[in-house]
């Protein structure tokens, strides 16, 4: 298909998406999903996550459009391989009176965690306010419901202001130069929220990270929830020693810890990591009985079976253990002799 069966083509707009733009153009001509699919598939498949069939899309676009802007257009499934867990990719969202005035889909609003419109202060939608039918590629392109026909510019969302995230995170991206900024921006900042995420709860962070349920409204307040808890070192000392009470029915500190365990020896995570293990140590003797095995002690705290000397080492079927009573005394006698 050539590009002189573009009648119409329209000029990209600096805040959408290249999603946005492909559903612009194809409407703009008269298309439906399933023929945008077939233009697309010309350069290579529309849905595809290898960065060079990413390229190949925008400069067929630029030959079918002559808009050099096309190129610069953000596009969250060219960053997959590196930031992949940051974007919705099936889910669609917006702002109802954003897209009502310019019939654009903005890029910020692929990234998981925007979750508000800054401007209308309200959550975004990702189904019909009617009906409650979700968005599809097929009703972005006719602009309307595809359950009950209503206009998408035209439906209801919640309006919402305090919430904490809202600064933090879209100030950041009014701040940044470039949605590619924007992103990096906040890719390092949510990353060093995971583990404070698993503190508020396993069935808390297992609906976080689900994709087939989730409502925004309860993503923006669990957000929230990450965000104070994250700020407030009192907060995060609390939920270290809830989160302890309740998994030290376990046989040992790293099988209670199971969840926390990528966190607290991965390196990327020091500021939880130094909290967590400050922690452990106030509440050692509340813990007495649980076994705390060397090989979490070596990757948590860097101590090695010769650190142990003077403790009530156990011998256990998977190795070497002590008791969680005697794990305080073990380390402050060591960083005394590092000291």
């Amino acid at each position: 298909m050539k590009s002189n069966k573009l009648i119409a083509r329209p000029a990209p707009v600096p805040e959408e998406s290249l999603q946005s733009y492909l559903f612009r153009l194809a409407r703009a001509n008269g298309y439906g999903y399933y023929a945008l699919t077939i233009l697309i598939s010309n350069a290579a498949p529309l849905r595809s996550f290898k960065l060079d069939d990413r390229i190949k899309i925008k400069e067929l676009l630029l030959e079918y459009t002559d808009h050099g802007a096309v190129l610069s257009l953000f596009d969250p499934w060219a960053w997959a391989d590196t930031y992949r867990g940051l974007f919705d990719f099936s889910r669609i969202k917006l702002c109802p009176k954003c897209y009502h005035e310019t019939n654009v889909l903005h890029a910020s609003w692929s990234f998981r965690y925007h979750l508000l419109c800054a401007e209308h202060r309200g959550y975004l939608i990702d189904r019909c306010s009617q009906c409650n039918c979700k968005f599809t590629n097929e009703s972005l392109l006719s602009g309307k419901c595809e359950g009950c026909g209503k206009k998408i510019g035209e439906m209801n969302f919640e309006s919402v202001d305090g919430l904490l995230f809202h600064e933090l995170i879209y100030q950041g991206g009014r701040s940044s130069s470039t949605q590619e900024e924007y992103l990096v921006q906040l890719a390092l900042y949510t990353k060093t929220l995971e583990p404070y995420l698993w503190l508020l709860g396993d069935n808390v962070a297992k609906y976080w990270n689900s994709r087939r349920h989730s409502e925004i409204p309860k993503l923006a307040g669990i957000l929230n929830d990450v965000i104070l808890l994250h700020m407030e070192r009192s907060r995060v000392s609390d939920a270290i020693v809830d989160y302890l009470k309740i998994n030290t029915e376990r046989e040992s500190i790293s099988a209670a810890t199971i969840k926390l365990n990528r966190f607290l020896t991965s390196g990327e995570f020091e500021d939880f990591t130094i909290v967590f293990k400050e922690e452990l140590l106030r509440r050692c003797d509340e813990l007495a009985g649980i076994k705390v095995p060397l090989t979490w002690i070596k990757k948590v705290y860097g101590l090695t079976e010769e650190d142990l000397v003077g403790a009530n080492v156990h011998r256990r079927q998977r190795g070497l253990a002590i008791d969680c009573k005697d794990l305080e005394q073990v380390v402050s006698r060591n960083l005394a002799a590092c000291g």
